[in-house]
């Protein structure tokens, strides 16, 4: 284990020196305009700062960066969308936003020379989620009955283990330059209520809150969870998110180059509950 900071060029040094293979995930996940600061810096300036640092060695034959769906246009979404969506560079939620220039910073590189392939996954879930990650909260908070409600809409969710496995195809299989889409299966948040009822029995049936509500509601669900000291899973760009979340995303130039395949959302969501259950998430 090497520690380093994205922030703090001196210290990926130690990171890179040597290495044969980088794969940059480090990001800053936000569906909260008040942390935009920190998105900015960590996701813009520390791939940047990655890149520069790399250049100073010579060591490394391939660089792997993880960009996110949420780089790409998502309308129209009556049509499927896939690697030939632009960035969005210049887009109001400033994730996106951080994600798509950080994409295209790696663009340039490779257009300077850099051997470099984009993974783009869509929500990532699953097992060995020590944060937990803000789906796995809310995961959890259904399991333990805290939840307590669900806005309308949904999201494509896809396997870690899944996504693991694509990157590491991606290493030997990837092409120079090119963006993998690694999707998996869309489903509302009312489905995924249900489906971990049936996995864990005692998950209470949750009242769906129209979109309305719900955006009325998000500044005082964001005050109770500061009170809490919880980061709140329901804002107006996390809502925003769930209602346009598009439900036809292919993966198809991932499976056909390399080899890429998803399971069943149920598989996921049971490891899921199991992991979560094992390590205590869960009462």
């Amino acid at each position: 284990m090497v520690q380093g900071d994205l922030h703090k060029k001196e210290s990926l040094n130690a990171l890179i020196d040597g290495a044969e293979i980088l794969i940059h995930l480090g990001a800053s996940i936000a569906i909260d305009s008040g942390c935009k600061h920190r998105v900015l810096e960590t996701n813009i300036e520390g791939t940047r700062n990655i890149l520069q640092v790399m250049r100073q060695h010579d060591s490394v034959k391939r660089f792997i960066h993880f960009s996110s769906i949420h780089a790409l246009q998502n309308d129209p979404v009556d049509k499927p969308l896939d690697e030939s969506r632009p960035l969005v560079i210049g887009d109001p939620v400033i994730y996106n936003h951080s994600k798509a220039t950080a994409e295209q910073l790696v663009l340039d590189e490779i257009k300077s020379g850099l051997d470099a392939v984009i993974i783009s996954p869509t929500a990532v879930i699953g097992p060995n989620d020590f944060g937990p990650s803000l789906l796995g909260q809310a995961i959890i908070q259904m399991c333990n009955n805290t939840l307590p409600a669900l806005v309308s809409g949904g999201y494509d969710w896809v396997d870690v283990r899944d996504v693991v496995k694509g990157t590491i195809s991606a290493i030997e299989n990837g092409k120079t330059g090119e963006r993998y889409l690694l999707s998996g299966n869309w489903e509302s948040l009312s489905n995924l209520n249900l489906l971990i009822k049936e996995i864990h029995p005692t998950t209470k049936k949750l009242l769906v809150m129209p979109f309305w509500l719900a955006i009325i509601g998000a500044p005082f669900l964001k005050i109770w969870a500061r009170i809490l000291k919880k980061q709140p899973l329901y804002t107006r760009e996390s809502i925003e998110i769930l209602k346009s979340g598009h439900r036809n995303i292919l993966s198809l130039k991932a499976e056909k180059y390399l080899d890429y395949t998803c399971r069943p959302l149920s598989e996921t969501i049971r490891d899921t509950i199991e992991w979560f259950r094992l390590h205590s998430y869960i009462t």
